[in-house]
């Protein structure tokens, strides 16, 4: 899997130019979102992967036009 994959994780349609605006939106514009990833997520140091989780929420919550997203 790579960055791109993790972030959009669950939807069967992913959207690139949505992922780049999640990373972006994160603070992780500067991962390679096409890094290859294991299923631990190694590749990223430890702030790479809780960002990456964060783009990740952010994605799902753009994809719904969700107006509010709790972390």
């Amino acid at each position: 899997a790579t960055v791109a994959d993790a972030v959009a994780l669950g939807d069967p349609q992913p959207d690139r130019d949505r992922v780049l605006r999640a990373l972006a939106t994160a603070a992780a514009d500067d991962i390679d979102p096409d890094a290859s990833l294991d299923a631990r997520g190694q590749g990223l140091s430890g702030g790479q992967v809780q960002r990456v989780a964060i783009a990740r929420a952010l994605y799902r919550a753009e994809r719904i036009d969700a107006a509010l997203v709790l972390l």
